[in-house]
């Protein structure tokens, strides 16, 4: 089975090694733990309002800035406001009219991954360190390219761009934009960026839409929904991301600490995920089973790694 063709809706199955099913037990006995941090309203919606109507209940603690300057040395500031962006050996190319009216069609060198980068708004992380530094000229840049992403680029995204892989790192990005916002404004989103919020839930509606399956894809891209959750202080996908992280862990690092990895490569980037998920989940729901769950699994991945 290729897990990139799962129907993101058909239920997850578990593996039928004998030893990943014992421990399944031990998760399942987590995703209850786990749901019972949900208010009884939030638990008990299933309808499709429950799922993207944003709950009043406080937000957790969520570090949403984290990897945001992947490109920041081929993209500074100043490319950034003159609309330029750079990826990989490519040079740098004009991608707008220097107001953030971006030409999101843009493909000059017929990659995949060129055009990918660009939906994913990660080449914007130096400008938003500058705004969480306070530079104002940065900050309203930055909203009129997310504005203007969201203008040219209606839900759903499926088969674009803009799918799946691009919109797990701009759902970051869009977190981390909102956070940059509400510190600069005692601790709230201002009320003329309310669009934002709605943003990011519909960023979340497409993770849960297109789940990647139990790879590094499908980690990366169920972080991103529990940092929606968390940060937006959503319950139904906060739980949603938990069961689905608990799932991937079973598929994803064996009793005796292998990874379903294929590669070298990627088992040390499949440990250094599940690392990054264990502080994660820390940061989110520090006191849940979910929390003791994975950081067992990634202590053994740690543990086998050395």
């Amino acid at each position: 089975m290729s897990w990139g063709k799962l129907d993101p809706f058909a239920p997850i199955r578990r593996p039928v090694r004998r030893p990943v099913r014992r421990r399944a037990t031990a998760a399942a006995a987590a995703i209850a733990a786990f749901g019972a941090l949900t208010s009884t309203a939030a638990a008990t919606a299933t309808t499709t309002t429950a799922a993207t109507e944003t709950s009043a209940r406080p937000a957790l603690t969520y570090n949403a800035c984290t990897r945001n300057v992947q490109f920041a040395a081929a993209n500074p500031v100043s490319a950034i406001l003159a609309d330029r962006y750079q990826w990989a050996t490519y040079p740098a190319t004009t991608v707008g009219d220097g107001t953030g009216n971006i030409d999101w069609t843009l493909n000059p060198y017929r990659r995949v991954s060129w055009a990918m980068w660009l939906h994913s708004l990660r080449w914007v992380g130096s400008a938003l360190d500058a705004a969480a530094r306070g530079n104002q000229e940065a900050t309203e840049h930055l909203m009129a390219i997310v504005r203007d992403w969201a203008a040219d680029n209606p839900y759903p995204w499926n088969g674009t761009p803009t799918a799946q892989e691009a919109t797990m790192h701009r759902t970051n990005v869009l977190l981390c934009l909102r956070t940059v916002l509400a510190n600069r404004n005692d601790g709230t989103l201002p009320e003329d960026a309310g669009w934002l919020d709605a943003l990011i839930v519909t960023h979340a509606r497409s993770l849960e839409a297109y789940f990647s399956g139990f790879g590094n894809h499908g980690t990366d891209e169920s972080l991103a929904m529990l940092g929606v959750g968390c940060l937006l202080g959503h319950p139904y996908y906060r739980d949603l991301a938990g069961r689905r992280l608990l799932e991937i862990l079973d598929h994803a690092i064996y009793p005796d600490g292998s990874v379903n990895e294929q590669s070298t490569g990627y088992a040390a980037f499949n440990y250094s995920l599940w690392n990054r998920a264990r502080v994660v989940v820390e940061q989110c729901t520090p006191e849940s089973s979910l929390a003791r769950t994975i950081d067992h699994g990634a202590r053994m991945a740690e543990d086998l790694s050395l």
